[in-house]
């Protein structure tokens, strides 16, 4: 590892919404036409995943801006970032162009309640859940002969 892994992700977090790109670009380290080798991707997402951070995108980062990777937030390794699992529940994604920074309107989430004055986060996940409709369980099915 180098220097660079030793330091922490920028803050993709404007204060209100985690900040995404908007589409992945043709240089994506999810593409192809990755800037990296294969070896060097592998050694990113580790780091990554250890640090429980997210990778940002080059090209909003080559213009001094924090936007997480369109591919890194669709891949498994995305998925299984805690920051983007908590945005994603609470409908705090918003999608921008990574060169400007501006929200791209057709992609961005639907905002949910915000935090009120004096509301925890934590209130605020439990408010959400009890306003989702729960998931409708599939009775198992039975087996020709087996009785209850």
């Amino acid at each position: 590892m180098d220097d660079d892994d030793a330091r922490p992700a920028p803050n993709a977090f404007d204060g209100k919404h985690l900040l995404v790109s908007e589409a992945r670009c043709d240089e994506c380290l999810f593409t192809k036409g990755r800037v990296v080798s294969e070896l060097r991707k592998r050694d990113i997402l580790k780091h990554c995943y250890r640090e429980g951070s997210y990778f940002i995108c080059h090209k909003a980062s080559l213009k001094g801006r924090a936007v997480i990777c369109r591919g890194f937030a669709e891949s498994q390794d995305g998925a299984g970032n805690q920051a983007i699992q908590v945005a994603k529940f609470l409908g705090c994604i918003r999608y921008v162009d990574p060169a400007t920074g501006e929200p791209s309107v057709a992609t961005t989430q639907p905002e949910r309640q915000e935090l009120g004055a004096g509301q925890s986060l934590r209130e605020l996940v439990e408010s959400e859940a009890l306003t989702r409709q729960p998931a409708r369980r599939k009775r198992p099915r039975r087996m020709p002969g087996s009785q209850r």
